[in-house]
């Protein structure tokens, strides 16, 4: 995986997958291994990142275990 996309899905055979890539992004703090599949059941401190073609965004993980996140001023 290393930072590139994935999708998975059972493998049937004679079955066609067809998927639209619908980009979301989340931020989350924790110790994790690098590769480790996450269980996103589990993940309790997540915050989505909202994707509107804004090149940089800013994510504050407060005090209270909470994320603010924000585009950052001109």
């Amino acid at each position: 995986m290393s930072g590139a996309p994935v999708f998975a899905a059972q493998a049937v055979p004679g079955t066609k997958l067809v998927f639209t890539p619908r980009p979301r992004y989340w931020i989350t703090a924790g110790t994790f291994l690098n590769g480790e599949v996450l269980n996103v059941e589990e993940i309790t401190n997540d915050a989505e990142i909202p994707y509107d073609n804004t090149f940089s965004m800013n994510a504050v993980l407060t005090q209270t275990n909470l994320w603010t996140v924000f585009a950052p001023k001109s």
